[in-house]
């Protein structure tokens, strides 16, 4: 018989992709170009917003105007210069021309311009990503039923392994819970209402989220979480104690 193919076989050709994409691009060759392209414009997104960071704390040091995407061109002010009839009467004792007072501070030219330009940048990569991967298109459909086909092979690759985990958090789950009782039974068993040796015993202290799930009034965060792994089918509700209240509300 063939030997299937495992989707960790898959990663040896695309390495630079999980398995699950690496089986979405064996299956559809069409699709893995839009995996790549959609990459591809990824990265360039990130690269660009790594730039702009960079760039807009380098204008506030400076001592720029906060640059914002797609603003108005900076208005450099003009200096303000004496009236013809001043210049008229002083003749070359007239006052040069000088700059209008106030905080401002000449922008930082070559930063703007770069900021615009990655800013255009930018723009373009959205859009080619919105026309990408516009809802409603062919392509986008036959994508999510790949990527959705290849999400499920890597679950059940992955459930046997998965499953004898979550099986072993449980179990120690449960142990907790039980031990946790029975120390709580014999605080009370061995010190009845006596306050001075129980606090002298310095007993240790057991988080609310373990609490009694034997009791009605006992809610236990543990044994809840232990008892939805039995319904997602992680752990077997057999190994629930029979002391636990929960394990009748369970299917």
């Amino acid at each position: 018989m063939p030997v299937q193919k495992k989707l960790s076989d898959a990663t040896a050709v695309r390495p630079d992709v999980s398995p699950v994409f690496a089986e979405l691009m064996r299956l559809s060759p069409e699709v893995a170009r839009l995996h790549d392209k959609r990459l591809e414009l990824d990265r360039e997104e990130a690269e660009i917003w790594a730039r702009l960071k960079p760039a807009g704390d380098e204008l506030r040091k400076q001592g720029a105007p906060p640059w914002v995407r797609h603003r108005s061109p900076t208005v450099k002010p003009e200096p303000i210069l004496p009236s013809p009839g001043v210049v008229e009467r002083l003749g070359d004792l007239a006052p040069e021309p000088r700059m209008p007072p106030g905080p401002h501070k000449p922008p930082v030219a070559a930063l703007h311009d770069e900021c615009d330009q990655l800013s255009h940048r930018l723009d373009d990569v959205l859009a080619s990503k919105a026309a990408l991967f516009e809802p409603g298109d062919k392509r986008y459909s036959k994508y999510e039923a790949a990527l959705r086909a290849a999400s499920k092979l890597r679950r059940e690759e992955l459930r046997p392994e998965y499953s004898e985990l979550a099986t072993r958090l449980c179990d120690a789950m449960v142990q907790l819970v039980e031990v946790a009782c029975e120390h709580d039974d014999w605080l009370r068993h061995n010190c009845p209402g006596d306050y001075v040796v129980m606090t002298g015993l310095r007993p240790v202290q057991i988080p609310d989220a373990v609490g009694d799930p034997r009791q009605v009034h006992g809610y236990s965060e543990i044994a809840r979480l232990v008892a939805f792994a039995v319904e997602c089918g992680h752990f077997a509700k057999d190994k629930l104690p029979d002391t636990w209240l929960i394990k009748g509300t369970l299917a």
